[in-house]
C-alpha cells in the first residue's frame, strides 16, 4: 500500500463537474488520493472499508435482531435493503480511493437519483458514502442523536478516536484547493502537473471557495 505523504503542490479551487461529466478519464478521477494504511487504526479501517458494503445474511434469511423500522438508524454492520448499500471507498488492489466525499451531481432529485456511471462514479452516491468516507469518518465528535453504537458510529466518541488530519489527506475540497497534504493520483509515475484541476479549463471552474 502507498502511504499518504505531503507534497507541497497547490491549485485553485473549483467545484465538482456538472452532472454527467465525471468519469475514469476526468481530472477528478486522476486526482483521487492514495490510501495511507499505516496511518490508520485497524478498527477504523475495517469500519470504513466494510460498513454497509455487504448484504445482511440474517435479514435475507428472514430475521435480524438489529433491524429497525423505516426512518430509524440501522445499527447492523451489513445493509438490509439495496438502497442502504455503500461502495467500499478504497480499491484495496491499488491502494487508492475510489470516490470523493462529495455528493454526485447525478443523484439529485432532478435526475431521479440515477447516475449513468454506476459504481465507477468518482463521487458519493449516498449520505453514508459521505459520512463513512475516509475524509469524514470520525473527524467530528458524536452528539448522541441516532448513534449506532461506538464500534460503528461514524463520529468519534473520544479524543483518541479523532482523525483530525483525515480531511487534508482525503477530502476533495482540501486537495482540489491545494490545501491538502496527501499524495494524489496525478503524482503517480508518469503523471503530469498540468493534470491538476487548476490547470484545466472545464465548465464550472468558477464558484465560491469553501470555508
Amino acid at each position: 500500500m502507498v502511504e499518504a505523504k505531503p507534497t507541497g503542490l497547490g491549485a485553485p479551487w473549483r467545484p465538482p463537474p456538472p452532472a454527467g461529466q465525471a468519469n475514469d478519464d476526468s481530472p477528478e478521477a486522476r486526482l483521487l488520493p492514495w490510501w495511507g494504511e499505516g496511518e490508520e487504526r485497524a478498527d477504523h479501517q475495517a469500519t470504513m472499508f466494510g460498513f454497509h458494503t455487504e448484504s445482511c445474511v440474517d435479514f435475507q434469511n428472514g430475521f435480524c435482531d438489529l433491524h429497525r423500522p423505516r426512518g430509524k438508524t440501522l445499527p447492523c454492520f451489513a445493509f438490509h435493503f439495496q438502497s442502504q448499500r455503500r461502495r467500499p471507498p478504497v480499491d484495496e488492489s491499488l491502494g487508492r480511493l475510489r470516490y470523493w466525499d462529495v455528493p454526485c451531481p447525478n443523484t439529485s432529485a432532478e435526475n431521479q437519483g440515477q447516475c449513468p456511471n454506476g459504481d465507477s462514479c468518482v463521487f458519493a452516491h449516498s449520505q453514508e458514502e459521505v459520512t463513512y468516507h475516509p475524509a469524514k469518518f470520525k473527524t467530528r465528535r458524536c452528539n448522541g442523536r441516532g448513534c449506532r453504537g461506538e464500534s460503528i458510529c461514524c463520529f468519534a466518541h473520544s479524543e483518541a478516536e479523532m482523525r483530525s488530519t483525515a480531511p487534508e489527506r482525503y477530502s476533495y475540497w482540501a486537495l482540489a484547493s491545494g490545501r491538502g497534504g496527501a499524495r494524489v493520483g496525478s503524482q503517480a509515475p508518469g503523471a503530469r502537473k498540468q493534470d491538476w484541476p487548476g490547470n484545466l479549463s472545464v465548465a464550472g471552474d468558477a464558484g465560491p471557495r469553501p470555508v
